[in-house]
């Protein structure tokens, strides 16, 4: 089988279940590499609930994670017209973690420009505001084997590194990952 990745139907094999750790997963509009997710799907002690537009997310989840994106600037809209960007903010006031992959990521910043137009019209716009760093998109696309040490666990880590565009600022200081000796994402201070 070929996997999901940009797949809009995702579900957790065998619905709900009975599960340790609820992760709430909210289903942007551009939504890219649904397969991120295949390998929490396989945890028995997770449970992914992908929330759909026209649906809040869930107060109980124990972490939300922000996907990747096609669009960051229109996602990031589309996230907001959800009213999801309160219920982060909630979530964050209980002191829960939100993860970000790829544009997801991204949109948990101060800013995400577009000066270029790499995602239609010149554009820049407020992010999230819960990590000190800031995005510029460029036209230029990372895509790459890696692996590294996950920063707090010292747990190695493999995968692939795709994105467009640059994010700095002081919270990467702070970095999620440590790939090929250089500091990855970013973490807030808190």
């Amino acid at each position: 089988f070929l996997p999901a990745e940009d797949a809009v139907a995702v579900q957790a094999p065998g619905g709900k279940r009975q599960a340790s750790v609820k992760i709430a997963v909210p289903v942007l509009a551009h939504i890219s590499n649904h397969d991120d997710f295949d390998p929490l799907m396989a945890e028995p002690a997770v449970e992914l609930d992908f929330v759909y537009a026209g649906r809040p997310l869930p107060a109980d989840a124990d972490l939300i994670v922000l996907p990747g994106s096609k669009a960051t600037l229109a996602d990031l809209a589309f996230l907001r017209a959800q009213g999801w960007d309160i219920d982060i903010r909630a979530h964050v006031r209980q002191g829960k973690p939100v993860l970000g992959i790829c544009g997801g990521y991204q949109m948990l910043g101060r800013s995400v420009a577009d000066p270029g137009g790499v995602e239609g019209v010149p554009d820049r716009t407020a992010g999230l505001g819960l990590l000190d760093v800031e995005t510029v998109l460029t036209g230029d696309k990372t895509l790459t084997a890696a692996s590294g040490i996950e920063r707090a666990s010292g747990v190695a880590v493999a995968g692939y590194e795709m994105h467009i565009g640059r994010t700095e600022g002081a919270d990467r200081a702070r970095p999620f990952l440590v790939l090929a000796g250089e500091g990855e994402g970013a973490r807030s201070a808190d």
